[in-house]
């Protein structure tokens, strides 16, 4: 079984790493495929991935809502639905690509992880560099 680990750099407070334990999507994968192929009626080549993209159009509609709901601020709206049912079913999507295109979600999970930490630390190297570069520029 494959466990990853990703190595997470904070610059705000110094640099450190620590080791943290990415969840293991292996299991999930192989649950949800053969969840699918019991459950999932449309669960074929082009047909499945259209089907699943037509759900997670529903989920996010579930989420407009919500949003629009706090964005007028009449009343508070009710977060049952995003947890119960939106957060689950986003990782039963994500779950059902993942196993359509065959990749591991835990190890894309970690590379985008990564990539976004490697993103930020160039713009925070790039804001911390500029001080200095426009103090060289005056002299």
């Amino acid at each position: 079984m494959k466990k990853l680990l990703l190595i997470l750099t904070c610059a705000a407070s110094g640099t450190y790493a620590t080791e943290i334990d990415v969840i293991n999507t292996v299991d999930a994968q192989l649950f949800q495929d053969d969840f699918d192929a019991q459950y999932f009626e449309i669960n074929h080549d082009f047909e499945k991935i259209r089907h699943i993209l037509l759900h997670l159009v529903k989920t996010t509609g579930k989420m407009a809502t919500y949003c629009e709901i706090k964005e007028h601020g009449k009343i508070e709206p009710d977060t049952s639905a995003l947890v119960n049912e939106v957060l689950p079913d986003l990782l039963i999507h994500a779950l059902q690509i993942a196993n359509y295109y065959q990749v591991d979600l835990g190890e894309k999970y970690a590379e985008r992880i990564q990539f976004i930490i490697d993103r930020s630390s160039k713009s925070q190297s790039a804001t911390l560099q500029q001080p200095f570069l426009d103090q060289n520029r005056s002299e």
